[in-house]
């Protein structure tokens, strides 16, 4: 009994290495099942929310002035109830979220979080002075359900898994809207054809260009990385049948500023020269070459619509005339959505003369809304927001970080002539999960990440 008794400390030493690498499998195993959930989950909602085979083979094109914007209207105070319920889902999920996820700390950035907190303050106070309260109310509580949707998603998902998630949700989106814009009649060899689906071109545009940007972020093996060449290749070239010049330009930038993102601290200066180099090699072939050519040149860079292109396609004396309105209210604005009224939409498009309901530019968005106030907050948020990414980036060397990066600099240059980055839809929700995941819960050293402790079992 005494031998035994002597034995029992020496073997409750004795390392369970099997039972450990057991339990860390079956955890592995589980977060994959919970991802592939996310992934279904996230299809469904903005499924619902934002998609619609209206835009399948350009359908919208076909309707008048008067019929658009009847739709738009109808849709701003009428809502859907299914896109509620959607809506209320992704609230709950990420109030789930914050609230059971322990892996990833609470780790605030203030310089980040506080502009983001001082805006949505100040929209929720435009209910004081904005002309169509109930509207903005109801925004407010759409808001609140994006955002916390959007923390709660960026406590579960490491980095690699909100690359992942993304990437495959990405995926099934655009396979769908190919799909149902073949079924439509859609004919991509055609001479008219815009590459639309369930969205609007310049709106599946900007899912094609996160796609190509999350390929890049891919880590693969040696013998596989001809898969994200192919991936990249395929996004750009959907951005090029959507048409959608403004798209197309952005994507190239974002994924340059990606690849200098990723490179060690001290070669970004060396491939910031690089690409200034390259640019200025273009500039001097373009003017090296006779008028002929130059024009061909910038045909094909404007995808063949060079139309209006003087104007920016009629952007210039829009943003005149909202000038003269941003001027009535410039410190605050007319209220969190609160400038689109029935009667200024047709208004605006009497003067204009083409179908619109935005103000086509996310920074003109604001102004109209929260005035220059908002504006700066704005502002404060993304260059605060891309800088701690590309700080995340280079402490863990995380591709989820430079994939945020990415996303958030491709917004605020597509933001420039389009304004679908200040509406409810996926691609703004990718970017803000990927700013709050700096915001809330900044890396506390270079391998927090829970799955650097566990087999190495890649999930997504």
């Amino acid at each position: 009994m005494r031998g035994r008794a002597a034995r029992l400390p020496n073997a409750a030493l004795i390392p369970t290495t099997s039972v450990v690498t057991s339990h860390a499998q079956d955890r592995s195993w589980l977060r994959l099942a919970r991802n592939v959930g996310l992934v279904f989950f996230l299809v469904a909602v903005f499924g619902a929310v934002e998609h619609d085979t209206l835009y399948a083979n350009a359908a919208i094109t076909t309707m008048s002035e008067k019929e658009i914007r009847d739709l738009f209207i109808e849709q701003m105070e009428r809502g859907n109830a299914l896109r509620q319920v959607a809506l209320l889902a992704l609230g709950c999920v990420g109030v789930a979220g914050m609230a059971s996820s322990r892996e990833k700390p609470w780790n605030v950035r203030w310089s980040v979080l506080a502009p983001l907190v001082v805006l949505v303050a100040l929209s929720c106070l435009s209910i004081a002075w904005t002309p169509q309260p109930v509207v903005t109310a109801k925004r407010l509580v759409v808001l609140a359900c994006v955002l916390t949707g959007c923390a709660g998603l960026a406590r579960i998902l490491t980095p690699r898994e909100f690359l992942g998630v993304s990437l495959a949700t990405l995926l099934l989106f655009i396979s769908g809207s190919i799909a149902v814009d073949m079924a439509a009649g859609g004919r991509p060899w055609s001479g008219d054809y815009r590459f639309g689906g369930t969205l609007h071109p310049n709106a599946q545009a900007t899912y094609c260009a996160i796609l190509a940007i999350a390929a890049n972020c891919l880590r693969l093996g040696f013998g596989r990385r001809w898969l994200k060449l192919v991936i990249i290749a395929a996004a750009l070239g959907l951005i090029v049948l959507t048409e959608s010049r403004t798209g197309l330009m952005a994507a190239v930038a974002a994924l340059v500023l990606t690849w200098m993102v990723k490179l060690p601290p001290g070669m970004r200066w060396a491939g910031f020269s690089l690409g200034i180099a390259g640019a200025t090699l273009l500039v001097v072939a373009y003017f090296s070459v006779g008028s002929g050519a130059r024009s061909r040149v910038v045909d094909t860079a404007l995808l063949g619509r060079s139309q209006q292109a003087g104007s920016l396609t009629g952007r210039l004396p829009l943003w005149d005339e909202l000038l003269d309105h941003a001027a009535d209210k410039p410190l605050l604005g007319y209220g969190y959505e609160g400038f689109w009224t029935e009667k200024r939409i047709a208004a605006i498009m009497r003067s204009q003369g083409w179908s619109l309901q935005n103000a086509h530019n996310s920074y003109f968005e604001i102004l109209l809304q929260l005035g220059y106030v908002g504006l700066f907050l704005a502002i404060w948020f993304l260059i605060a927001g891309s800088t701690t990414l590309a700080a995340a980036t280079t402490l863990t060397r995380d591709p989820g970080y430079a994939f945020a990066f990415g996303v958030v600099m491709f917004g605020v240059l597509n933001s420039g002539l389009e304004s679908l980055f200040v509406k409810l839809r996926y691609s703004p929700v990718i970017a803000m999960i990927g700013l709050l995941m700096v915001a809330l819960y900044y890396p506390l050293t270079s391998s927090d990440e829970p799955e650097s402790r566990l087999p190495q079992r890649r999930v997504f």
